[in-house]
């Protein structure tokens, strides 16, 4: 009997153990199972990004103009990939890079024109997604005979864009350096449409407007009598001082072969329209907004040829590694 009671009280003994050794390796595994988890969310927390938002704003410009228009188009594609682009319309690029550079404003992307850049001493983070097209510097005037300087155009009523807008800020260093501002010169705010109908009612006498060729105000003025388009001497020229000033051509007829508008190759100078975007835009928004851009601005154009655009350009703004 003894023996027997020794036996059980063994056996039960080893029970016990054996139940100790069992929770004490099946804590060990949890421990490790939990630092392993743990040591994923903290790689995850700090090395991965956040999943990509599904809307985000982009600065625009004048509601009649070609940036506010373009973005519309960026807009209604994404619209297909459950994405929400919502358009904020402002003044012009001088306008837009303020926005970006204003941590507060919301703004993710916007469209630049080239030569607006931050002051140098701000750190700005923002990025370069893709250069868009040719932004032609059309320089329209009224004279009895062909003007081929800006230097000519000393001293008259000229139209150079709003306050604030890049139009202004690209022709008032054209200007300045061709020295077309040594006497009285009127420069007056006007841009666009608004230039356009001055220039034809004789209340100015040249107009200088960035934007791009199917515009409806510069095909008018193309047509309008009386009304000359300049073919730039100093094209080259300008174009090397301002690195941001491509060289392109008009080609004659190019508007209307039958009218054989214009009657003469010109030569002019054009910017790059650029789209920005913060540091920190997620780089799957940035694919599916690129491919937006491409089935807009792929095909050839009168100042480029089919693919050119868009195109990763070192320009004002460092290219987005994404």
């Amino acid at each position: 009997a003894k023996k027997r009671w020794w036996r059980k009280l063994r056996r039960g003994s080893d029970g016990v153990a054996a139940e100790t050794i069992a929770l004490r390796e099946l804590m060990i595994v949890i421990l490790i199972g939990a630092v392993i988890i743990g040591g994923a969310f903290m790689i995850a927390f700090n090395f991965v990004r956040p999943a990509p938002p599904n809307r985000f704003v982009i600065s625009t410009g004048y509601e009649t103009g070609a940036y506010h228009l373009y973005s519309q188009r960026y807009r209604d594609l994404l619209a297909r990939e459950k994405i929400e682009v919502e358009l904020r319309p402002s003044t012009g690029s001088v306008d837009n890079l303020k926005r970006l550079l204003d941590p507060e404003s919301g703004v993710d992307v916007a469209l630049i024109q080239g030569g607006v850049t931050p002051p140098a001493n701000v750190g700005h983070g923002l990025v370069s997604l893709a250069a868009l097209y040719y932004e032609p510097l059309w320089i329209f005037y009224r004279a009895d005979t062909d003007l081929t300087r800006l230097s000519q155009l000393d001293g008259k009523r000229i139209a150079a864009g709003p306050e604030g807008s890049g139009t202004r800020a690209l022709v008032g260093s054209m200007l300045e350096t061709s020295g077309a501002l040594k006497s009285r010169v009127s420069l007056l705010p006007l841009g666009g449409p608004a230039a356009a109908e001055a220039l034809i009612a004789g209340k100015i006498d040249a107009a200088l407007m960035v934007a791009g060729p199917d515009a409806p105000f510069v095909l008018k003025l193309l047509k309008t009598p009386g009304i000359r388009l300049m073919n730039l001497s100093h094209a080259e020229a300008m174009s090397r001082h301002f690195n941001y000033l491509s060289t392109v051509t008009l080609p004659r007829g190019m508007i209307d072969i039958a009218a054989d508008i214009p009657p003469s190759n010109i030569r002019m100078v054009a910017t790059t329209a650029t789209l920005v975007a913060r540091g920190d835009f997620h780089p799957a928004l940035v694919g599916v907004l690129l491919q937006a851009a491409a089935k807009t601005h792929g095909r050839a154009g009168v100042f480029h040829k089919t693919g050119e655009f868009p195109a990763a350009r070192e320009g004002d703004f460092p290219v987005s590694e994404d």
